[in-house]
C-alpha cells in the first residue's frame, strides 16, 4: 500500500510504529524517504554539481570534449 509514498530499501523492515504516521502522511499528499536514501541522493547531489560531466556516460563525455575543442557535429560523427 505504501509503495508509492515511502522509499524504503528491501532490506529494511517497516517499524509497526512507523505504520501509521507513513498512512497519515500518505494520506496528506507527503512521501517518506529512508534516512539512508536520502543521505546517498544528497552526496551524489552534491558530486554532480561539482562535476557535472560525472553525469554524462563517458561517450558523451568524450563528444563534449570534441564540441569543446571545436569539432564540428559532421568532424565529430567521423571519429
Amino acid at each position: 500500500i505504501l509503495s508509492h509514498y515511502a522509499y524504503v530499501r528491501k532490506s529494511n523492515y517497516l517499524l509497526p510504529e512507523l505504520v501509521l504516521p507513513l498512512l497519515v502522511d500518505a494520506v496528506a499528499g507527503r512521501s517518506f524517504i529512508d534516512p539512508e536514501i536520502e543521505a546517498r541522493v544528497v552526496e551524489v547531489s552534491a558530486r554532480d554539481a561539482q562535476d557535472p560531466l560525472a553525469l554524462l556516460e563517458p561517450h558523451e563525455q568524450q563528444v563534449v570534449r570534441m564540441l569543446a575543442q571545436g569539432l564540428t557535429n559532421e568532424q565529430i560523427a567521423e571519429r
